[in-house]
């Protein structure tokens, strides 16, 4: 018995020795915490103050303000924007809209390593799910390719 558990321990001791890994993904707060209490006002305050926090980015949603007053904001502090949700509304005809900018956000982020996530509404499809599923599918090949073609 005595052997078992000294193979048990020694076993546990290799298995755990394993050399230590670089992680390279972004640490970034979500867009929530802008709204906190007592936060900083305006995009770049709010930028400096994560920074000062030590996070490397600010993703989450879009909001009310302007993509490009906060990619700027971002880039002058020295952060990332790995992720930004987007709304984007399907009617029952199949026609999409969505907030002022998204075109743009989509080129911008080319080659910036940005993920635009589509926060998507079809309310109109939702005793016809499958229908709903290929104007979703529509709407999205539409968006990417802007991207493609950029």
């Amino acid at each position: 018995m005595k052997k078992i558990l000294y193979f048990l321990l020694v076993a546990s001791l290799f298995g755990c020795s394993t050399p230590k890994k670089d992680l390279d993904n972004t640490f970034y707060c979500f867009s929530n915490a802008a709204n906190l209490p007592h936060a900083p006002e305006g995009v770049d305050a709010q930028a400096e103050f994560f920074k000062r926090l030590g996070f490397d980015g600010w993703g989450g949603h879009y909001g009310a303000g302007d993509y490009f007053a906060r990619r700027a904001a971002l880039d002058n502090a020295g952060l990332k924007l790995p992720e930004i949700y987007w709304n984007l509304d399907i009617d029952s005809t199949g026609n999409m809209t969505y907030k002022e900018g998204l075109k743009e956000a989509i080129v911008d982020s080319k080659n910036r390593n940005l993920i635009v996530t589509f926060i998507v509404r079809a309310n109109a499809y939702q005793e016809n799910q499958e229908e709903g599923d290929s104007m979703v599918v529509k709407a999205i090949r539409e968006l990417y390719s802007i991207f493609a073609t950029s």
